[in-house]
């Protein structure tokens, strides 16, 4: 644990030296709080209703430097809770992402593109099983244990106003997979082993979506962080995270929301994971221009 966030500092200072003084750039900052209802029946006369509630956020620092390079550093965190009527909560999603970005601008059509990306979860999740005839609770995981820390080299395309695809050849990827007994135990490709984890390094390509699109003076949202890591062609080899997000802004704060989500990580689940949901809450967005704005 100690040695990956070591490797990020280490990498976010160099990065954050070699960036000097921004010429001209952006900061864009959004908010929502969302609930939705919902019954299901799963047959055999179980049926169930649901409330959830989800707070979501996003940043957005973008611009150019003096020194002919163009950056976008994004951070996008969303927690939710599930309800169900009459019985427990759980927690429902829990995770932050940070990416930052830099291009080196060029009159060709491609720039390159150094980029480091983390993701992981900020709560503690446990869950209860029976130990010697007593109701206990057991960790399975929490804050940077499951995580994922990605650095690549490579090209990216910016399209439309807000857009781009970046694409690498030579991405190094260092992952935490939580030592609780229910997920798959790695033993070939583990860098270090502590008390609570496995830490795993692999290297490969890796592809990205970043869309960032807005209609009608921001009455329609279309946002889109999508990400593929691959280092083979079976199923091991390939991880997927793509989340797609599509807002209806009225009544200035009202939000009508339609999230997609599919996610496939075989070092914690061997399965692909589908979400769709349809929320309805209040927004908050802020945009502000900022010039020579120093870092510390």
């Amino acid at each position: 644990m100690k040695a990956i966030l070591l490797l990020i500092f280490i990498l976010v200072s160099h990065a954050v030296n070699a960036q000097l003084v921004p010429d001209s750039s952006e900061l864009w900052l959004s908010s929502s709080l969302t609930a939705a209802y919902a019954q299901e029946n799963s047959g055999n006369n179980n049926h169930y209703s649901t409330l959830s509630f989800q707070g979501l956020s996003d940043v957005v620092y973008r611009g150019k430097t003096n020194s002919k390079i163009n950056f976008q550093h994004v951070f996008r965190t969303e927690i939710s809770y599930l309800h169900f009527i009459d019985s427990i909560w759980v927690i429902g999603s829990d995770f932050f992402k940070l990416q930052l970005q830099w291009n080196k601008t060029s009159e060709k059509k491609w720039e390159t593109s150094h980029m480091l990306y983390v993701t992981s979860r900020w709560l503690n999740l446990w869950d209860k099983t029976i130990i010697d005839g007593q109701e206990k609770n057991i960790w399975i995981e929490g804050f940077f244990n499951p995580a994922r820390v990605e650095y690549s080299y490579g090209w990216n395309k910016n399209f439309w106003k807000n857009s781009s695809f970046s694409g690498s050849l030579a991405t190094i990827k260092i992952a935490t997979i939580p030592r609780n007994g229910l997920y798959h135990q790695p033993d070939e490709k583990n860098l270090l082993v502590t008390k609570h984890s496995y830490i795993q390094s692999e290297y490969g390509l890796s592809v990205q979506f970043m869309i960032n699109e807005s209609y009608f003076k921001d009455l329609l949202v279309w946002r889109n962080q999508s990400r593929v890591f691959a280092n083979g062609f079976n199923k091991q080899g390939v991880h997927v995270d793509l989340q797609n997000r599509v807002a209806l802004h009225f009544l200035k704060v009202m939000e009508l929301r339609f999230d997609t989500k599919v996610f496939f990580e075989p070092d914690y689940n061997s399965h692909l994971q589908f979400r769709q949901e349809v929320l309805l809450g209040v927004f908050y967005q802020h945009q502000q221009k900022v010039r020579s704005l120093r870092f510390p």
